[in-house]
C-alpha cells in the first residue's frame, strides 16, 4: 500500500457486524455453492468470495474479510494478507472516480512519480 493511501483501520466503519454482513450476503450463497462445486478446495473461492463482498459492498470492509475467510474455510490472517498483496481489492471507500496509477519499477522509470504528483496538485 502506497503511503498516499488511509490506513484502512482508520477509515472503516464500525458499525458494520459481522452478522449484518452474513444478512447481506445471503443473497449470494447460490454463487458461492457453485464456486464449491466448480473449485477443488473451499479455501480456493477465496479470491471470488472477495470480488462479490467488493461488489456489494463497494469496497471490502474489514469485517466482511472475516466473513470472506470464514465462507471460504481459511483464516483470517490469511484472507487479509489476500486483500494486502492484491491491488483489486479496495480496503476503503472511494469516491465517484478513482484514479490509479502504476507504481511499479517500468512505470517509475517512465514518470509515475511526476504524474502522482501533477494528479496530487490538481486533484488535491
Amino acid at each position: 500500500m502506497s503511503g498516499c493511501h488511509p490506513n484502512p483501520a482508520t477509515v472503516q466503519p464500525t458499525d458494520l457486524t459481522l452478522e449484518q454482513v452474513r444478512t447481506r450476503m445471503r443473497a449470494y450463497q447460490p454463487r458461492i455453492d457453485e464456486l464449491w462445486r466448480r473449485y477443488p478446495t473451499k479455501r480456493a473461492v477465496l479470491l471470488q468470495v472477495l470480488w462479490l463482498v467488493q461488489k456489494e459492498f463497494g469496497w471490502v470492509p474489514r469485517v466482511t474479510i472475516e466473513w470472506a475467510a470464514e465462507t471460504a474455510g481459511t483464516t483470517a490472517v490469511h484472507a487479509f494478507s489476500v486483500v494486502e498483496f492484491y491491488t483489486m481489492y479496495r480496503q476503503w471507500p472511494t469516491g465517484r472516480h478513482l484514479v490509479q496509477v502504476c507504481q511499479t519499477m517500468c512505470c517509475h522509470i517512465q514518470g509515475s512519480e511526476n504524474l502522482i504528483a501533477h494528479l496530487e496538485h490538481s486533484l488535491g
